[in-house]
C-alpha cells in the first residue's frame, strides 16, 4: 500500500515544462537592427520635412507664377477685351485649388511616413519573437495609390492625345494633323514609358514589403527584394536635385528645403532598401 501511494506522489524532480523560446535567425535581427537603426530615423525625418515644405514650396511657386500671369495681362491689350474682375476670381480659384491638390498629394506621403514609424518602433525590441507588421502594411497600401495614380494618370495622357488628334484632323488642314499626331505621339511615348517604369518600380516595392515583411519574423520567404526599385529610388532623388537647384535659385526658401529633404528621403530608402536586400536575398 505505501508502495502505491509513494507512485502516485509527485517526484521533487518533475518541473512543469517551460515554453521553448523561439530563437532569430541573423536574418531576422539584422532587419530589425536595420529598421531601427539611424540611417532609418534620419529617412523618417527627411520624409517629415519633405510633406510639410514641399507643398507650401509649391504654394509659393503658384502664387509668384499667377502674379507673373497677371502682370503680362495688364501689359497687354488682353484687358480691354474682357472683364478683368472675373479672370482674377479665375486666377484665385485655380491658386487655392492648386494649393489643396499639393496637400491631397501629400497623403500617400503622410501614409508611408507613418507606416516607417511604426516599423521603427516595433523594431527596437529585437528580443520579440514575433513584431508587428502593420507598417509594412501602411507602405503597400501607399504603393497601391500609387499604382492606381499612375494608371490613371496614363488613361488621361492616352485620352489627351487622342482628342489632339482628332483636333488637329477637325480643322481640315492635313498637315496640321500630321504635326498633332507627331507631337502627342513622341509625348506619350515619352511620359507614358516613364509612367510604365513608375507602376514597375511601385510593384516591385510591393514584393519588396511581402518579402521584408515575412524575413523580419521568420516566416517562409515568399518574394525578393526587387533591385529594380531600388535603383529607380536612386534616379527620382537624383531628379528630385534639379527641383532643388529650380527652387533655390528662384529664391524659394521652403521649397528648396523641401526637395532637398525629398533628396534626402529617396537616397536613404533606397541605401535602406539596398542593405535589406543583401540581408534578405543572400
Amino acid at each position: 500500500m505505501e508502495d502505491l501511494q509513494n507512485n502516485l506522489m509527485p517526484s521533487e524532480d518533475v518541473r512543469p515544462e517551460q515554453p521553448e523560446t523561439k530563437s532569430l535567425s541573423s536574418s531576422a535581427m539584422s532587419l530589425r537592427s536595420l529598421l531601427s537603426s539611424g540611417k532609418m530615423i534620419a529617412m523618417i525625418i527627411c520624409l517629415a520635412v519633405s510633406v510639410l515644405l514641399v507643398p507650401l514650396g509649391r504654394s509659393i511657386q503658384a502664387k509668384e507664377g499667377m502674379q507673373l500671369a497677371e502682370d503680362i495681362i495688364e501689359e497687354s491689350e488682353f484687358n480691354s477685351y474682357y472683364d478683368m474682375d472675373q479672370f482674377y476670381d479665375i486666377l484665385e480659384k485655380a491658386q487655392s485649388e492648386s494649393a489643396g491638390s499639393y496637400v491631397f498629394g501629400s497623403i500617400p506621403m503622410i501614409i508611408a511616413g507613418v507606416g516607417f514609424l511604426i516599423l521603427f518602433l516595433s523594431s527596437r525590441n529585437a528580443s520579440t519573437d514575433r513584431i508587428s507588421t502593420t507598417g509594412f502594411t501602411l507602405l503597400k497600401v501607399m504603393n497601391i495609390i500609387g499604382i492606381v495614380g499612375y494608371s490613371l494618370i496614363a488613361v488621361l495622357v492616352v485620352f489627351l492625345s487622342v482628342l489632339m488628334i482628332v483636333i488637329g484632323f477637325a480643322t481640315g488642314e492635313a498637315a496640321l494633323g500630321i504635326v498633332f499626331l507627331l507631337v502627342t505621339g513622341i509625348f506619350f511615348l515619352i511620359f507614358g514609358a516613364v509612367l510604365v517604369l513608375l507602376i514597375i518600380k511601385n510593384v516591385g516595392l510591393n514584393s519588396s514589403i511581402e518579402s521584408l515583411k515575412a524575413a523580419i519574423n521568420d516566416d517562409p520567404p515568399v518574394k525578393k527584394v526587387s533591385g529594380f526599385s531600388v535603383v529607380m529610388l536612386y534616379i527620382i532623388g537624383g531628379l528630385s536635385a534639379f527641383t532643388f537647384i529650380s527652387s533655390l535659385t528662384a529664391g524659394n526658401i521652403p521649397g528648396a528645403l523641401g526637395s532637398a529633404a525629398t533628396v534626402g528621403y529617396y537616397f536613404l530608402l533606397g541605401i535602406n532598401l539596398n542593405i535589406a536586400k543583401d540581408i534578405v536575398n543572400r
